[in-house]
């Protein structure tokens, strides 16, 4: 069943994002109502990173600046892995196994951001 599955038919299409210079306090409440463990980043409409609960982690963990003043730039992974909706599951598999993360962005044939794929979606 795997083997025939498509992304689009496993992804969810619940996408918290947040703007490039929202405030660590709204990046956080979007992940949590999010339930995904990441939200991702806009500016000027255009996909520019993604920032997960383990991106949260380290800038917590910084001495750079105090915790709460990050914005969403300074904390997001920028290029974030993106899969085709029209691909199949197990690409996606190879994908998130190959570079260790449990997420990637689906978007349609138009580039378009219509929905995120986890690692738990595909049963594994």
């Amino acid at each position: 069943k795997k083997l025939l599955t498509k992304v689009e038919n496993v992804m969810n299409t619940n996408i918290p994002t947040v703007n490039f210079n929202s405030p660590f306090d709204e990046v956080i409440d979007t992940i949590t109502t999010g339930r995904l463990g990441l939200c991702i980043v806009y500016k000027n409409n255009q996909l520019v990173g993604v920032i997960t609960d383990g991106d949260l982690r380290r800038a917590l963990r910084s001495d750079n600046k105090s915790r709460f003043d990050f914005v969403a730039n300074e904390i997001m992974t920028s290029n974030p892995k993106i899969i085709s909706q029209n691909q199949m599951a197990t690409e996606a598999e190879s994908i998130m196994l190959e570079h260790k993360v449990n997420s990637l962005i689906v978007q349609d044939d138009n580039k378009k951001i219509v929905g995120i794929v986890q690692m738990y979606d595909l049963g594994i």
